[in-house]
């Protein structure tokens, strides 16, 4: 993964209806809970897919929530709707394969770093 394919920033976010399923666990596992998701909410997808880091451990694992806007509520086997309240978040934009979930992370760690903002316990 090139540095043009990846780019890191602040970036200002509508409220948004999303679809998403919650799972305690690691990176490498998100691909498979994209494929879950995709499955479940392909008819109602109003935008590009995204993944919310709620919280992490390196014990117990990352609290982790795969996501799509969707034109409406969706509830589905795993899957749960819900409004995400927009504002200022910090974005990585990847385009190209998702082969690599800690490529991004790691991009993700030397921007915070590199700006001195400190996410908390």
């Amino acid at each position: 993964m090139s540095d043009e394919e990846l780019n890191v920033a602040p970036r200002t976010v509508d409220d948004m209806l999303i679809a998403g399923i919650r799972f305690l666990g690691e990176f490498e596992e998100i691909p498979q809970y994209f494929g879950k998701l995709y499955e479940q909410v392909k008819p109602y997808i109003n935008g590009r897919a995204f993944c919310l880091l709620h919280g992490r451990g390196p014990k117990e694992g990352h609290q982790l929530e795969v996501c799509y806007p969707v034109s409406q509520a969706v509830a589905e086997e795993e899957v749960a709707s819900r409004m995400l309240e927009g504002g200022e978040m910090l974005t990585a934009s990847h385009s190209g394969p998702y082969d690599s979930p800690r490529a991004v992370l790691g991009k993700v760690s030397v921007y915070l770093r590199e700006h001195a903002i400190d996410l908390g316990d």
